[in-house]
This record gives structure tokens, sequence and C-alpha cells, in this order.
């Protein structure tokens, strides 16, 4: 879909991209009730774009929270919401490593 101005066809395409949902908490933008922030993975103070793979969309709540996070971050943080994080195996509590 493009309407002539760039940030607003990154802004469709990145809708469609996360199916109209926060990048983290995936709430639906039809619940949020407005359209998402568009979040800078590097801000614009460091060079950062609006481009495709610099950008998620993200409710405020959620946009407030990954100021300041890497994407590895962010991923993080959204594997918690959805429930889908699955935390590294601590080998120091491995039983067979103990008689190493």
């Amino acid at each position: 879909m493009r309407h002539g101005n760039p940030k607003t066809d990154l802004y469709w395409k990145l809708k469609k991209r996360q199916k109209a949902c926060c990048y983290i908490c995936e709430l639906p933008e039809y619940e949020y009730g407005k359209h998402f922030d568009m979040h800078r993975l590097v801000s614009g103070k460091n060079g950062g774009e609006y481009i495709e793979e610099n950008v998620l969309l993200m409710c405020r709540k959620c946009h407030r929270k990954a100021e300041g996070m890497t994407r590895s971050q962010i991923d993080t943080v959204a594997q918690f919401f959805t429930g889908t994080f699955i935390p590294e195996e601590d080998e120091s509590d491995d039983p067979e490593l103990e008689d190493a």
C-alpha cells in the first residue's frame, strides 16, 4: 500500500509483517485504539534511520520499556510476554558435570 510518505509506507509494511500487533506484548492495534509507535533499534541520534531493518512497531508502554535495549534484549522481553522464552540451562546444575 503506497501512501506517498516513506515513513507511512514503512508503518503499513511493518504493520502487515507484525500482523497488526505490538512487537513485544502482541496487543492488537484495534484493541490498542491508536497507531503504534515506531521504535528504532539504532536511535536517530546514533544515525538510525526509519528503514525496515531498524524499526519495530510497539504500543507506547512497550516502547518506553524498549528504549535503550538491543534487539536481542527486546526479543527476550517479547518471549517472556508471549510465553515462548526458554531459559538456557545452567551447566553448573548438571549432575553429570559434578564428577568431572
